[in-house]
């Protein structure tokens, strides 16, 4: 048995009599957060059998949901454990543990170290900030988006956000590997791929002094809530780019605009728009761009085929990455793999940002680089 398996049988058969109750919203936009607690066995017998045998039995209902989730997720174990392998730290082990325990177990039976205290908390701070007179409503699952303002390293920020998305981005800083130091520095340029509603680039301007954000996005809807954030702020460094990062420059396709959930379709149709890509290289060759410190990509699957695309950019500057990994199970293999390919010194790390399947984030940074 693998260090890996070890671990991952050793969390399932920990958890496996656990039953938590579930969140009433899984994305925390119509309910207050709260800390999931252990409820008893639902059924007279479980309840006897356990109570006498706890240390033995497990429930049927839990192992036909562990292995339902096992057979669900047989093909993607091999793309976890070889991340487990090359992750550079025990902290970093330990999360993916965490998260593969999870995706196989569902909300029922295991809860994520993060919702803890202190995640509450952030959650309880953010909601008392909320403007219930300034609102925006957004067309991805039509989310009602408060006036947010709070202050971030000393530095006040405004933005129509979700309470979720503050305590993501800003609290738990989802584009940051504490345990390493990983993180934007004074000075640092930054790619910001996937800037969305414009949350990660005040994250990136306001986390250290003098950084020049790059961010890219080709929403419309997205865009139009971009520049109303940003226009909040008082950043004159970041720099709108629209377009869509990719692997390669000047191809074009049609989406339909859905705002954060918009999606790419084949035919050009009366409500698509059309959309052009660039890739990391050919934009720091066209913009000129001298300096590139870091990188943060959430594209919604689009990661590695991006990552291609900056092959030059990363041999040259050696960036610090900051990668989703969370859309496709073999990202969670063929990410780190083609990172470690480029044998340029890179050192892996994970972490994970939310109660549930979202935001896993790929950490690399090159042995001894600032």
């Amino acid at each position: 048995m693998t260090a890996f398996t070890a671990e991952l049988v050793k969390s399932i058969i920990t958890n496996s009599n656990n039953k938590y109750e579930t969140h009433q919203d899984g994305w925390f936009v119509s309910h207050n957060y709260f800390i999931r607690e252990k409820q008893a066995a639902g059924n007279f017998w479980d309840k006897q059998i356990q109570k006498r045998t706890s240390k033995y039995y497990t429930s049927k209902n839990s192992v036909e949901n562990t292995l339902y989730g096992l057979f669900r997720q047989a093909t993607d174990i091999a793309a976890y454990e070889y991340l487990y392998n090359v992750l550079g730290d025990d902290y970093s082990k330990k999360r993916l543990i965490e998260v593969v325990t999870f995706r196989i177990m569902g909300p029922k039976y295991f809860r994520l170290s993060l919702e803890n205290e202190a995640y509450n908390n952030f959650h309880v701070e953010l909601n008392a900030l909320q403007d219930k007179n300034q609102t925006l409503e957004v067309k991805y699952n039509n989310w009602k988006l408060y006036l947010y303002e709070f202050v971030f390293y000393n530095k006040p920020v405004k933005c129509y956000f979700t309470t979720m998305g503050i305590v993501t981005i800003f609290k738990v800083e989802q584009y940051a590997y504490k345990p390493q130091s990983i993180a934007v520095e004074d000075n640092d340029v930054v790619i910001d791929g996937g800037a969305c509603w414009g949350d990660t680039a005040l994250y990136f301007a306001n986390k250290a002094e003098n950084t020049k954000v790059f961010a890219f996005e080709f929403v419309p809807s997205n865009i139009e809530l971009f520049n109303k954030n940003i226009a909040l702020n008082q950043n004159t460094n970041i720099e709108l780019v629209n377009l869509a990062l990719s692997g390669e420059s000047g191809k074009s396709y049609n989406i339909i605009d859905n705002g954060a959930s918009s999606y790419f379709t084949e035919e050009k149709t009366d409500n698509s728009i059309t959309i052009s890509t660039t890739s990391i290289d050919d934009f720091v060759d066209t913009h000129k761009v001298t300096k590139l410190d870091f990188i943060k990509l959430d594209i919604e699957g689009a990661e590695l085929d991006t990552l291609k695309g900056a092959i030059n950019s990363i041999k040259k500057f050696r960036p610090k990455l900051a990668v989703a990994v969370y859309h496709n199970p073999v990202d969670f293999y063929e990410i780190p793999e083609f990172i470690i390919k480029l044998n340029l010194g890179y050192e892996l790390y994970l972490d994970h940002f939310t109660p549930n399947n979202t935001e896993t984030i790929l950490f690399a940074k090159v042995k001894d680089a600032k």
